[in-house]
């Protein structure tokens, strides 16, 4: 057994550990823009796994261990409009530094519209809007052949009218990729902190979502796929959203995601995911329709990738998410 494998068994062997968490948390009230997943070939597979076939500057979002030293230069801009004037909006760059490592800075914002403001009496008084924003600092470096490790540092702000509170996170992440590339697996711990200054008069709002994900990334050899499988919720194992007790088999498979990506060519690519804990919750009582199922595809011409995801979370809704993808340096021709 070499290196490589040896460093995959004891992953393994700690992310299975993992499935015995049962740590108890309370649902989080504050900050939950920080679950929307930004990188749209992630998105098409499902959402936040915590490895990306391909390294790159957004792939920070999801775990900071998954850029490498060959992104320097790489960026990334991310739009996903809902609905009323909701809007998700990323941007992040990449860049390595020789002996020290990877450095990477992103921003996610989230904004929640205009609202009428009203007296007590149902007066109009105007409007007023309500946004969240998080700034990533992130470093990270290999500290073997096929082991990256990292950290990001996430401030973040949530406004609502007047009011305005603030947070502070840190995701520690691991990436392991086996020798010839194609096996990958990632863990994750995303959002460790809490809030430091909350909604005046507001003690509800004391959680930010805390959650530890995995993921193996697997691409047969000669085959133009590859299949992605995350364990999600690792914090509390029992799902249930009511007091009837779920059966075992489905109370698993809300913890996961499942993804495959097609990809015949290296500049293009079709990717396919379903998460169970959306579809199960989100779901209409008459019928299931898309919900938990998303799809999206992504061309490469030159250096410039344009990549496109839909995401199904309820009949009434979805997510459509579009990035772009550049190098400055390639671009540039350093």
């Amino acid at each position: 057994m070499n290196t490589c494998q040896k460093k995959f068994a004891m992953l393994s062997v700690g992310l299975l550990s993992l499935l015995g968490c049962n740590a108890q948390r309370k649902p989080a009230d504050i900050m939950q823009f920080l679950d929307v997943p930004q990188l749209s070939r992630l998105v098409s597979t499902g959402g936040l796994h915590a490895t990306s076939p391909v390294a790159t500057a957004a792939g920070t979002f999801h775990n900071p261990a998954v850029v490498s030293d060959s992104i320097s230069g790489s960026v990334d801009l991310g739009i996903a409009p809902v609905a009323d004037g909701i809007k998700y909006i990323s941007a992040a760059t990449a860049h390595n530094v020789k002996g020290l490592g990877t450095f990477a800075l992103g921003i996610q914002f989230a904004g929640y519209g205009d609202f009428v403001r009203t007296d007590e009496e149902g007066n109009e008084l105007g409007s007023f809007g309500a946004r969240e924003t998080a700034f990533y600092l992130t470093y990270c470096r290999r500290m073997a052949p096929c082991l990256m490790l990292g950290a990001t540092l996430k401030p973040m702000f949530s406004t609502m009218d007047n009011e305005t509170a603030i947070g502070l996170a840190l995701d520690i992440g691991a990436d392991i990729s086996g020798a010839d590339g194609r096996l990958k697996a990632g863990l994750v711990f995303r959002n460790a902190g809490g809030i430091i200054k909350n909604y005046s008069g507001d003690e509800s709002h004391s959680k930010i979502p805390f959650d530890i994900r995995t993921t193996v990334c697997y691409k047969a050899e000669n085959a133009p796929f590859r299949i992605l499988f995350t364990l999600k919720d690792l914090t509390k194992w029992d799902l249930r959203t009511s007091s009837k007790k779920l059966n075992g088999v489905d109370n698993f498979f809300r913890h996961t995601i499942w993804g495959l990506e097609f990809t015949p060519v290296k500049s293009f690519y079709f990717g396919l995911g379903y998460d169970q804990r959306r579809r199960r919750e989100l779901r209409s009582s008459q019928t299931g329709g898309m919900a938990g199922i998303s799809w999206g595809l992504g061309l490469k011409i030159s250096n410039i990738e344009v990549q496109y995801a839909h995401n199904r979370y309820h009949v009434a809704g979805s997510l459509n998410s579009i990035t772009l993808s550049t190098n400055w340096r390639r671009l540039s021709g350093r």
